[in-house]
């Protein structure tokens, strides 16, 4: 995770927040802007491969740059230079976990699939083309669960980063005792992970 990439992810949502006073003021023509934005789903990549070896190495390949990052600098499942028998067992022990398997049994549920974030997203990304033409853009959105740790991160540019379980709404009978303050609890909905229209 570097600073560049946080910039950009910072900027990115000041532009979606940003409510101009100027109501009738047109907003930019995108229409022609080619985005390509991918999901990919680690959380449930890495839940099915139930912490098994070859599994976690197949896992590896399909994210080369989100795997390390997500194991060593976020969960702490893993060192560097951890073989994939001590990954396995930390994994393992991780899935195996009762809470731990609820919470992803939970992000499932409410998270089949990522179709409307993709969506507002892939807009999003659109307007920062259009302000920063010769910026680079991310090309993968990345799903994962931290164990409410991180909403939301960037990898270099290529990258963006979405923990679900920092949104499964105001609701969520965890985030009370977690010890979220109420008003920070009032944002943790779906409809705020790509915050795309102005509050009123």
């Amino acid at each position: 995770m570097k600073k560049q990439g946080l910039l950009y992810l910072i900027t990115l949502v000041f532009l979606l927040q940003a409510c101009s006073p100027n109501r009738e003021r047109p907003k930019p023509d995108i229409s022609n802007i080619e985005v390509v934005l991918k999901v990919k789903r680690f959380e449930k990549d890495l839940l099915a491969s139930k912490g098994e070896p070859a599994s976690l190495l197949e896992v590896q390949a399909q994210y080369p740059d989100f795997y390390p990052v997500y194991m060593q600098n976020i969960m702490r499942l893993s060192k560097k230079n951890d073989t994939i028998t001590k990954q396995s067992k930390e994994i393992s022990a991780f899935l195996g976990n009762k809470y731990v398997r609820g919470l992803f049994d939970t992000c499932g549920i409410q998270y089949p699939n990522l179709d409307k974030e993709q969506k507002e997203t892939t807009e999003a990304l659109k307007y920062f083309k259009h302000y920063f033409p010769n910026k680079p853009l991310p090309q993968k959105l990345i799903s994962y669960i931290s164990e409410f740790s991180l909403s939301a991160m960037t990898i270099d540019t290529s990258i963006l980063g979405l923990g679900l379980d920092m949104y499964l709404g105001a609701e969520y009978k965890y985030y009370p005792s977690i010890g979220f303050p109420r008003f920070m609890i009032r944002k943790l909905t779906r409809a705020n992970i790509v915050p795309n229209k102005c509050e009123q």
